[in-house]
């Protein structure tokens, strides 16, 4: 007699998921689960594939190449932050006499004045801004680039 549960393949097969599956596991994940789990709900459905030699080698040479395309999008996120911290960048708005604006200074303002001044193309909603600035002077504004990299820059707020 073999291990314990053995004669009733307790033990299971191993499987690659093919998508995300819930309480189980995500996309590309190698599971060891019941066979008759496999064989009559994985499988049949797509969820999952036998994971044999040959898979589990292409699995491998495609999450190589994921984490190199990562690399390069974290090495390219440096480089923009280094390209906008410090950056100043002025725009000239209607204010009251107590230094109060008109209106607002919105994060697509900002990124337009970014591609405009430092020529650097930013998405807005990369910009944080937690409400429109509404007051005249210097504001420090975080902008995320991606893969937790964060550069500041100054917006300077003037009177028109």
């Amino acid at each position: 007699m073999g291990p314990a549960g053995a004669e009733w393949g307790v033990l299971g097969v191993e499987v690659i998921l093919t998508c995300d599956v819930p309480n189980l596991g995500k996309r590309d994940q190698v599971l060891r689960v019941a066979d008759g789990y496999a064989r009559n709900y994985l499988l049949p459905k797509g969820l999952a594939v036998p994971a044999d030699a040959s898979r589990l080698r292409d699995l491998q040479h495609r999450r190589a190449g994921q984490r190199g395309a990562e690399e390069r999008q974290v090495r390219g996120a440096m480089q923009l932050r280094e390209q906008l911290e410090g950056t100043r960048v002025h725009l000239a708005a209607r204010a009251g006499p107590e230094g109060r604006l008109f209106g607002s200074v919105t994060a697509m303002d900002i990124a337009a004045a970014l591609k405009g001044q430092a020529k650097v193309n930013v998405d807005r909603r990369r910009l944080v801004l937690d409400e429109p600035l509404k007051a005249l002077g210097e504001h420090v504004v975080a902008v995320k680039l991606g893969h937790d990299v964060v550069a500041h820059i100054s917006v300077l707020i003037e009177p028109q």
